[in-house]
């Protein structure tokens, strides 16, 4: 194959213009290649340092957990000591209305009494009005006792209820406690 000197020119200067082609994607190869690795520096940073949050928010969140367990186990502590403390308070509070039962009678006495001491004079008529008032106020405790007694029995079953609910809501972080035992 004979080749003049235009067409050794024209193919030098493809060459030339391939080599120049090359070389230009070459940098560009280059380029790209270098912000890649950058992205990937910039993602692997970011990655670890979302990862030390992480670790930081899970160790002071274990550590609120633990206080807070701590605080609801003093809690249920408290509300069975207050729902034994109601308990011997019902107690009382039903020895009280069974020494109260007799007041009843007492007062059936004093309506006796009030008719014996009709005969009387006026000072006797005048203890017998004091009878009366005491008679009076009697009923009024006895009254207030029953209704104590009422308000007791209500408050022992709630107290009791509380106390079932506390150990019932303290039980999902005692079960955190020992999966992360303190260190």
């Amino acid at each position: 194959m004979n080749l003049n000197d235009a067409d050794l020119r024209e193919i030098s200067q493809v060459v030339l213009d391939f080599k120049r082609a090359m070389e230009i994607r070459s940098s560009l190869n280059f380029r790209v290649a270098r912000r890649v690795t950058a992205l990937l520096r910039l993602g692997v940073l970011t990655a670890g340092g979302l990862t030390v949050i992480l670790v930081l928010m899970l160790l002071g969140f274990s550590s609120k957990i633990r206080e807070m367990t701590e605080v609801m186990e003093n809690i249920r502590l408290e509300f069975t000591s207050m729902a034994s403390d109601m308990q011997v308070m019902g107690k009382v509070v039903r020895k009280m209305d069974e020494d109260m039962a007799g007041f009843p009678d007492v007062v059936t006495e004093m309506g006796h009494m009030r008719r014996n001491v009709a005969t009387l004079d006026a000072s006797v008529a005048q203890m017998t009005a004091k009878a009366q008032q005491i008679e009076n106020e009697m009923r009024g405790i006895s009254a207030d006792v029953g209704a104590m007694t009422g308000t007791f029995r209500y408050l022992e079953a709630s107290v009791g209820g509380i106390g079932a609910d506390v150990n019932r809501a303290s039980t999902p972080m005692q079960m955190f406690n020992t999966m992360t035992p303190s260190p």
